[in-house]
């Protein structure tokens, strides 16, 4: 099985259909997309309803902001937008996709920038707790417009959200792509300024992680201005 998880940063027309076909060509069974947007959800689901995805999970938020969504080659028995509570102070944008097959459990996010992305983190946290003490084969992957220190490149030298990142680790979470990807850190995002950050990450429980057989980066979107994301990419046994 392969996962992939792109920001798609808002794509529409032209520019939509070059990372449609880009994403396809990756030949992933399941693919996360950050930022996708009211306007382009039609153009991105018929897009890849015509490439073999017939399946898919989006809400549209109200307004231009971008959410999470995903297509899919296969049927899952669970695919849905997690629901938020009104008094958890969130911002009101469909951020979360749950997957649920068979023993596996995957979330994707699009998470927003600064102190609106902390009611989402303490929602991961919440569930994060339970899938490890479940055991189950369970990830976590997407924009999460955080890391740890090491993952910020920029003057500030710290993230809105890193103490829950780093939490999600502390509890059982492993770094996929630190662990899987031959080239080690690499920066997902690279600010006008010129400064490199890592803010796409995928985070895997133990029973997630034995099952990885590789997991990459895959600069070439953001490098040629499809979009201002690198793509993740990772492999199931």
């Amino acid at each position: 099985m392969r996962i992939a998880y792109l920001n798609i940063n808002k794509a529409a027309k032209a520019r939509a259909r070059r990372l449609i076909d880009y994403l396809a060509g990756l030949d992933a069974d399941l693919i996360g997309l950050g930022e996708m947007t009211r306007s382009n959800a039609d153009a991105f689901r018929d897009g890849f309803a015509a490439l073999g995805y017939r399946h898919s999970c989006f809400k549209a938020p109200d307004g231009p902001k971008g959410s999470i969504g995903v297509v899919s080659r296969n049927r899952f028995s669970q695919m849905r937008i997690a629901y938020m509570q009104s008094r958890s102070g969130h911002d009101g944008i469909p951020r979360i996709a749950q997957i649920h097959e068979r023993g596996l459990d995957l979330t994707f996010v699009y998470f927003p920038n600064h102190l609106k992305k902390i009611p989402y983190f303490r929602r991961l946290l919440r569930d994060g707790r339970k899938l490890v003490r479940s055991g189950s084969a369970a990830a976590l992957i997407g924009d999460f417009n955080t890391g740890d220190k090491e993952d910020y490149g920029g003057p500030k030298g710290f993230f809105t959200g890193q103490e829950e990142f780093d939490g999600l680790k502390r509890m059982g979470f492993r770094d996929l792509m630190l662990e899987g990807n031959p080239g080690g850190r690499e920066w997902t995002w690279v600010s006008t300024f010129g400064n490199g950050f890592r803010l796409d990450q995928s985070l895997g429980t133990e029973g997630f992680a034995e099952r990885v057989s590789a997991a990459r980066y895959d600069h070439m979107p953001r490098e040629t201005q499809m979009t201002d994301h690198s793509a993740m990419v990772v492999d199931l046994d």
